[in-house]
């Protein structure tokens, strides 16, 4: 499965690349690694499983990410999260005109904040996790900001090893699902 997202912008191609390039190396903090390809025309990164390429215009940046089995049931939560990063990290700066990249002429850039690991105070919509207690949600959450792995990680993770039933049992032959005291 291909996700397609494209992110229009007015900063030219140059900033493009730029800005896009500063994305990715923000990406490998969350287990990405990228290079240029083409001779620069786009990059092509990977991580988690996935592959993918960006490919920046003078006009938009198209992102192209083959999803593995896995994460085709989530599809939809990482297609708005790439949409969410593209265009923060295409954003004009704060106080630039419109059309003019920003430091170069005089404004500030504005860089979003990287996501900080556990830092997430929602879960994403998992099939399961509507029927577990508000206490068991907010433990995810805590073990998340506790070990500084993503909560929507650690829940997503859940749903695919028990689907967030207390019966579910682990493969080494342990409990799991919800019967976890958290």
């Amino acid at each position: 499965m291909t996700l397609e997202v494209k992110q229009a912008h007015e900063l030219g191609l140059d900033e493009a690349k730029r800005r896009l390039a500063t994305l990715a190396d923000e990406l490998k903090a969350d287990g990405f690694t990228w290079r240029w390809q083409d001779d620069g025309a786009r990059i092509a990164f990977e991580g988690r499983g996935a592959t993918g390429t960006a490919t920046p215009t003078a006009s938009d940046v198209l992102v192209m990410v083959d999803l593995p089995f896995l994460l085709r049931g989530f599809s939809g939560t990482v297609e708005k999260k790439i949409a969410e990063r593209l265009a923060r990290a295409l954003a004009p700066a704060v106080g630039a005109p419109a059309g003019f990249a920003g430091a170069e002429h005089g404004a500030p850039a504005e860089r979003p904040a990287t996501r900080q690991p556990g830092a997430l105070a929602t879960l994403p919509d998992l099939p399961g996790l509507a029927a577990t207690s508000a206490q068991f949600r907010a433990g995810i959450i805590a073990i998340g900001r506790a070990t500084g792995y993503p909560a929507d990680e650690i829940a997503g993770v859940m749903a695919i090893e028990s689907g967030f039933a207390p019966s579910a049992t682990n493969i080494t032959g342990g409990k799991g699902g919800t019967g976890a005291t958290v």
